[in-house]
């Protein structure tokens, strides 16, 4: 019995062994999935913010070099900013499908596909490259890290969001291992550079967006920046804004969670794509002629203020200061919108000695983002949101429920105290959100 079971072991054995050897991986047929499968497209547009169809230094040519589960990222961008996007696909384990590996034998995505695709790019007149920091120059071959920094020392930008040194889920990537020799450049390489203008941190509402809401003030914020500059070129370095938290995180741009475990709002991704493009511009040396100097909120009277009490809301305003040559025709639009992303008003104003003014409209206690898009006719100059805080004597202090679940047609009664007598003339609004932020009830 043990004979017989020994010799039906070796058969399998041998099986396997005949079924791998007659049918070896590199003797697949080369298999074509189409444009669909490797190529990028704006056809499928998603729901974005107006910044800018135009800016005032022509579009951003970008070399977006990423895994291919993570390039469409370049797309969203690329519906809110101005950008003309060269992309190679790669992959987190090395530069191209190599052999064994499940995609193998798709056409256009070995090793020796992605170095002629990146050979063909690179020559191109391009004014900054994205890698993707998760997948970078450690899986890289030598010749694309070499290229990549020679055209940067010859005056391209290079901007990296998140270079990883390992993964928190554990993902066994060969990308752990440092070059030692890549870092010098990147960290330690060249000058410093400094960005007095504060082009890349005023007019962001960090404060406001869950990644950065612990961020106290500016200063920190730009000191989580490493900007560099590489020949004629600048470097810039963003790991301490995007700790994209797990090897799977599918976007450079938004900071989508944090290593604390908190996830953002999805419109919460406009601001950081917001700050994604100025982080660009910047390395490609492409900054507007127009910088915020800052925003200033004022009552009816002029004074400052940290605050709008929502009884004067209406009476209050949002002051704009703007630095640079300004020239003819520049105005500002304005867009007030609620802690869910929602635009609640938007206006117009022109810019007047330096300085645009919004008029607030009436507002119930809250946080809002005020933003500004600084604009010579329908082209964009600048861009900006700062926060708003309202407060307000009256708030409710309890509500309760006479159930604590509900079956199909069944009513719901509340009950709300609240912390002092309501005055003559105020009312209450209510809306029901379900699953998906979807509003059922208001």
């Amino acid at each position: 019995m043990r004979k017989i079971l020994a010799l039906k072991t070796l058969w399998l054995a041998v099986g396997i062994v005949l079924l791998f050897q007659v049918v070896p991986s590199h003797s697949l047929k080369e298999r074509d999935f189409g444009p669909e499968f490797d190529q990028l497209t704006d056809e499928v547009v998603t729901p974005h913010f107006d910044w800018a169809a135009q800016y005032e230094k022509g579009p951003l040519r970008m070399f977006s070099i990423g895994h291919t589960g993570h390039q469409r990222d370049a797309i969203e961008l690329g519906q809110r900013f101005p950008l003309t996007i060269e992309h190679l696909n790669t992959l987190r384990s090395g530069f191209g499908y190599p052999p064994g590996h499940p995609w193998m034998n798709i056409k256009g995505t070995s090793e020796a596909d992605r170095l002629k695709q990146f050979r063909a790019i690179i020559v191109r007149d391009l004014d900054v490259i994205v890698p993707d920091g998760q997948f970078m120059f450690e899986v890289y071959p030598d010749e694309v890290t070499y290229k990549i920094l020679d055209k940067v020392r010859s005056g391209a930008g290079l901007v990296i969001f998140t270079h990883y040194s390992n993964t928190v889920d554990g993902a066994p990537v060969v990308y752990s291992r440092r070059r030692p020799e890549i870092d010098k450049i990147l960290y330690q390489k060249g000058n410093a550079v400094a960005d007095p203008g504060h082009f890349l941190a005023r007019g962001v509402p960090f404060q406001g967006l869950t990644a950065w809401s612990k961020i106290p003030d500016e200063k920190t914020f730009e000191g989580k920046m490493i900007r560099r500059e590489f020949g004629k070129g600048r470097i810039l370095i963003l790991t301490g804004l995007f700790p994209q938290v797990g090897s799977s995180q599918s976007s450079r741009f938004t900071a989508s969670n944090t290593y604390a475990g908190d996830y953002a709002e999805s419109w919460e991704s406009e601001y950081y794509y917001a700050f994604a493009m100025k982080a660009l511009l910047w390395a490609a040396r492409k900054e507007p002629s127009l910088l915020i100097k800052g925003y200033k909120l004022t009552d009816e009277n002029g004074g400052e203020l940290k605050s709008v009490p929502a009884s004067r809301s209406d009476k209050c305003r949002v002051e704009l200061a703007l630095d640079g040559a300004a020239g003819a025709d520049i105005k500002v639009a304005w867009w007030v919108r609620n802690s869910r992303g929602e635009d609640l008003f938007h206006t117009s104003t022109p810019l007047q000695s330096g300085q645009a003014v919004l008029c607030l409209p009436a507002l119930g206690r809250g946080c809002y983002y005020v933003d500004s898009i600084i604009r010579r006719g329908k082209i964009t100059v600048n861009w900006g949101t700062t926060l708003l805080e309202v407060t307000g004597d009256l708030t409710i202090a309890e509500i309760s429920t006479d159930r604590s679940s509900l079956a199909p047609d069944d009513r719901l009664e509340l009950k709300l105290k609240f912390s002092d007598g309501a005055p003559k003339g105020t009312y209450l609004r209510f809306s029901s959100v379900g699953n998906f932020e979807r509003l059922l009830h208001q």
